[in-house]
């Protein structure tokens, strides 16, 4: 490659979703088949607005670490262009994850949100969550978590159902 044409771009990520939502609004983004969803830029782009006004609005802070711990589904896409918009840390949960390996992971991460799925494969997220984080059983929804065990741990997201606390 010639140096001469080398130029490095001095956008964030959120900034460049808008640059291309701005430039290609009606142009498709991104689909799902399995999932039924097909979005063009300037949807993708508004559905990542809001997600990042939600994290913010849950009181998530530049830098504050999200953890994502699910397969291919649209709301890891948009988590990823949120998180970014906002400065927030994304942090990725292998999928192949059982408890040990989770705790480990969203204690040493920090991990103040945790948006995930129900499982994957032979691994139940929910009950790992719960044993993990068994505070959440009897939590009430909205407000702030207080886990012994994962002291940074805030907020639990779901994607696939809805959980008590």
């Amino acid at each position: 490659m010639d140096k001469n044409n080398e130029q490095l771009m001095n956008i964030t990520v959120g900034d460049m979703l808008n640059n291309i939502a701005k430039k290609y609004p009606t142009k498709l983004a991104v689909k799902y088949i399995e999932d039924n969803y097909s979005r063009t830029y300037y949807e993708f782009n508004k559905e990542v607005d809001k997600f990042a006004k939600g994290l913010l609005g849950m009181g998530i802070q530049k830098g504050d670490h999200v953890a994502i711990w699910a397969t291919n589904y649209p709301e890891w896409l948009i988590l990823f262009f949120a998180t970014a918009r906002i400065g927030a840390v994304l942090v990725t949960v292998n999928t192949a994850y059982k408890i040990h390996e989770a705790e480990y992971l969203l204690r040493q991460s920090d991990t103040h949100t945790l948006v995930m799925v129900d499982g994957y494969k032979d691994s139940d997220y929910v009950s790992i969550i719960n044993e993990i984080c068994p505070e959440l059983k009897t939590h009430q929804k909205g407000r702030p978590l207080h886990s012994r065990r994962l002291p940074f741990f805030c907020f639990f997201i779901t994607v696939e159902s809805s959980q008590s606390g």
